[in-house]
């Protein structure tokens, strides 16, 4: 069980990206929220913090082909994604898990994968999420396929700092994943998304 649940928020004030990471106890349940973080783009591959300036992608922007391969050999997969994307990876604070960013600072755009161990096999469903997050919202909740094998659902959603939100939310290899990124990134995110390989 993790007992807590996450909420990331970022801010720009003066050209600064500023990181806030608020845990707020909840007790006994497995599931948590991890928000979608600003600093997706104000991030540097070595994680260090940086101005970033755009506004977030339409659905005409195009993200150029996906010829590199990005492979997390802690949790079990690889994706491919356009050259033109950064990588970051940072840890969870105060127990197990990472947030992984993936994202082109220039375009603002980009996705957020928070992951952490979960011990409940099968798919997530609305109601299942709503057990452990009554205050989440999830409407056009619909299931999909990641990489065509892996059950997952995606939904879209809100942060009341970032506007609205899409989702993927899976189970696999005994961790869950939760994909968030804004909703005019949807249809590019699942284009990804379709190119994700388990690995052993």
């Amino acid at each position: 069980m993790i007992p807590f649940r996450i909420k990331i928020i970022a801010g720009v004030s003066g050209g600064v990206i500023l990181l806030l990471i608020g845990i707020i106890l909840f007790k006994n349940h497995p599931l948590q929220v991890a928000r979608l973080s600003s600093s997706l783009f104000g991030l540097s591959a070595s994680g260090n913090q940086h101005a970033s300036e755009g506004t977030p992608a339409t659905a005409s922007q195009p993200i150029g082909p996906l010829t590199e391969v990005y492979q997390n050999k802690n949790y079990h997969f690889s994706l491919n994604y356009p050259k033109s994307f950064l990588t970051a990876q940072q840890n969870l604070q105060g127990q197990a898990g990472s947030q992984i960013l993936l994202y082109a600072p220039k375009m603002k755009q980009g996705f957020q994968i928070t992951t952490y161990p979960f011990d409940e096999p099968g798919l997530l469903t609305k109601e299942r999420i709503l057990q452990d997050i009554p205050d989440i919202k999830i409407t056009n909740e619909t299931p999909i396929a990641i990489g065509n094998s892996i059950p997952a659902l995606g939904f879209e959603s809100s942060d009341e700092l970032v506007g609205k939100t899409y989702e993927v939310w899976f189970i696999s290899k005994g961790s869950v994943f939760q994909i968030e990124t804004y909703q005019t990134f949807k249809d590019q995110l699942l284009a990804i998304l379709a190119t994700w390989k388990s690995q052993p």
